[in-house]
């Protein structure tokens, strides 16, 4: 229920405008309360499960309204659970309009205690300037606190946010670093962002071209369009050494992808 930011398919080219359209590996912010009702409600059972103290205390809610009480009284009490799912709840007008100022508020709350998804959120904003002033420091600097507490979405960002060079200075090498473990937390798309990185390189990261087919054809083994232009430009400055030895590669790591090589 989260954001990716957008990678136009070539290192170096392109912005790192928000995820939308084609390509997106995981669905955006809900846009109404019909797809976001069922994540409060399982929240709440969660929480309830995680609180009992708190639910004991509170009469369990009848409706959103007395959802929105119920969550701004366990939030307002510290609850960083409460806070997150109170900040959902207003950034998709669960009761009303959006509140995208609210909702920021109380992401950056939970942020502050650790939470990953709110620290990922709370970066997509300051990114967005959505709910709070842009500031791509901030949203690197929280895209890495989730990234580095294991969030998937928030390793792919921050890796895109290194490749150009958005919120600090562009270094391909971290890129790929952040891309190879969202890769292993799942994420397909990064997949094919590492084999547009390497066949250019950039800062920090010579071009690479034995492993920017590696990265395609394990990008095509998770069923991302092949373009055709993209593979011929790349394969036909490359010997037949070299590719063969991109394919013993691509075997290696789709072994230890698929956890039949130890790790």
């Amino acid at each position: 229920m989260s954001t990716m930011l957008r990678g136009d398919g070539r290192a170096g080219r392109g912005d790192a405008s928000p995820i939308g359209g084609e390509g997106q590996p995981f669905p955006s912010r809900p846009h109404s309360i019909q797809r976001v009702s069922p994540y409060i409600v399982f929240a709440f059972a969660v929480l309830v499960a995680a609180a009992p103290a708190l639910a004991a205390e509170v009469p369990v809610p009848k409706n959103y309204g007395e959802a929105m009480r119920w969550y701004e009284r366990a939030a307002e009490g510290g609850n960083a659970q409460a806070q997150f799912y109170l900040g959902v709840m207003l950034e998709n007008g669960v009761r009303g309009e959006p509140d995208a100022k609210a909702a920021a508020g109380w992401y950056l709350k939970t942020a502050e205690q650790g939470h990953l998804e709110a620290q990922s959120r709370i970066a997509e904003m300051y990114y967005e300037g959505r709910g709070v002033a842009r500031a791509p420091i901030e949203a690197m600097r929280w895209f890495e606190a989730a990234a580095e507490g294991g969030w998937p979405r928030a390793q792919y960002n921050l890796a895109l946010m290194y490749e150009r060079g958005i919120g600090a200075a562009a270094n391909a090498r971290h890129a790929a670093r952040w891309y190879e473990r969202a890769v292993d937390s799942g994420i397909d798309a990064a997949r094919r962002q590492l084999s547009y990185l390497y066949a250019v390189g950039g800062p920090g990261l010579e071009p690479d071209p034995i492993r920017a087919l590696m990265w395609l054809e394990i990008a095509a083994e998770a069923g991302l369009e092949d373009e055709g232009e993209y593979r011929e430009g790349l394969t036909g400055r490359m010997s037949a050494d070299d590719i063969a030895e991109a394919r013993a590669l691509t075997k290696e790591r789709l072994d230890w992808l698929h956890g039949t090589m130890p790790r």
